[in-house]
Protein backbone atom coordinates (compact mmCIF):
# COMPACT_ATOMS: atom_id res chain seq x y z
CA UNK A 1 0.00 0.00 0.00
CA UNK A 2 1.77 3.70 -0.67
CA UNK A 3 1.81 6.37 1.52
CA UNK A 4 -1.04 8.43 -0.39
CA UNK A 5 -3.57 5.57 0.07
CA UNK A 6 -2.81 5.08 3.66
CA UNK A 7 -3.72 8.81 4.42
CA UNK A 8 -6.60 8.87 2.41
CA UNK A 9 -8.98 8.26 4.95
CA UNK A 10 -10.48 11.38 5.67
CA UNK A 11 -14.09 12.84 5.04
CA UNK A 12 -13.96 16.25 3.70
CA UNK A 13 -17.69 18.25 4.91
CA UNK A 14 -17.98 21.03 2.47
CA UNK A 15 -21.32 24.02 3.15
CA UNK A 16 -22.31 26.95 0.72
CA UNK A 17 -24.11 29.08 3.44
CA UNK A 18 -23.43 30.85 7.17
CA UNK A 19 -27.28 29.25 7.78
CA UNK A 20 -25.70 25.50 7.34
CA UNK A 21 -23.35 26.32 10.18
CA UNK A 22 -25.14 24.46 12.53
CA UNK A 23 -26.21 21.24 10.72
CA UNK A 24 -22.10 20.97 9.15
CA UNK A 25 -20.95 21.40 12.83
CA UNK A 26 -23.09 18.78 14.39
CA UNK A 27 -22.49 16.17 11.58
CA UNK A 28 -18.89 17.17 11.44
CA UNK A 29 -19.18 16.50 15.01
CA UNK A 30 -21.26 13.02 14.74
CA UNK A 31 -18.91 11.61 12.41
CA UNK A 32 -15.64 12.62 14.50
CA UNK A 33 -17.32 10.96 17.69
CA UNK A 34 -18.13 7.86 15.41
CA UNK A 35 -14.27 7.49 14.89
CA UNK A 36 -13.92 8.92 11.27
CA UNK A 37 -11.29 11.93 10.57
CA UNK A 38 -12.86 14.86 9.44
CA UNK A 39 -11.86 18.24 7.77
CA UNK A 40 -14.60 20.73 7.84
CA UNK A 41 -13.94 24.78 7.73
CA UNK A 42 -15.88 25.10 10.90
CA UNK A 43 -14.08 23.08 13.39
CA UNK A 44 -10.19 22.99 11.14
CA UNK A 45 -9.96 27.04 10.52
CA UNK A 46 -9.52 29.41 13.41
CA UNK A 47 -9.13 32.36 11.31
CA UNK A 48 -6.64 34.31 9.44
CA UNK A 49 -5.55 30.84 7.74
CA UNK A 50 -4.97 30.58 4.19
CA UNK A 51 -8.43 28.96 3.40
CA UNK A 52 -8.32 27.00 -0.29
CA UNK A 53 -4.69 26.50 0.24
CA UNK A 54 -5.63 24.34 3.43
CA UNK A 55 -8.65 23.06 1.74
CA UNK A 56 -6.92 22.32 -1.14
CA UNK A 57 -4.01 20.11 0.34
CA UNK A 58 -6.50 18.00 2.36
CA UNK A 59 -8.86 17.59 -0.38
CA UNK A 60 -5.59 16.63 -2.70
CA UNK A 61 -3.82 14.40 0.06
CA UNK A 62 -6.00 13.16 2.84
CA UNK A 63 -9.82 13.21 1.77
CA UNK A 64 -11.72 9.62 0.86
CA UNK A 65 -15.01 10.96 0.67
CA UNK A 66 -16.29 14.62 -0.37
CA UNK A 67 -19.76 15.57 1.51
CA UNK A 68 -21.62 18.06 0.54
CA UNK A 69 -24.04 19.78 2.90
CA UNK A 70 -27.06 21.09 1.27
CA UNK A 71 -28.70 24.26 1.92
CA UNK A 72 -31.05 23.73 4.47
CA UNK A 73 -33.09 25.63 6.97
CA UNK A 74 -32.77 25.45 11.13
CA UNK A 75 -36.55 23.66 10.76
CA UNK A 76 -34.39 21.21 8.06
CA UNK A 77 -31.85 20.82 10.57
CA UNK A 78 -34.39 19.71 13.45
CA UNK A 79 -36.00 17.29 11.29
CA UNK A 80 -32.35 15.72 10.37
CA UNK A 81 -31.36 15.23 14.08
CA UNK A 82 -34.35 12.14 13.63
CA UNK A 83 -31.72 9.96 11.75
CA UNK A 84 -28.54 10.23 12.97
CA UNK A 85 -27.95 6.71 12.20
CA UNK A 86 -28.75 6.68 8.90
CA UNK A 87 -26.19 9.11 8.28
CA UNK A 88 -23.77 7.65 10.07
CA UNK A 89 -24.36 3.98 8.97
CA UNK A 90 -23.38 4.74 5.48
CA UNK A 91 -20.57 6.54 5.54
Amino acid sequence: MTTSKMTRNMLFISHANPEDNDFTRWLALQLAKDGHPIWCDLTELLGGERFWDNAEQAIRTRTVRFLKVPVCTVADFQSQKGFTGRITDRV
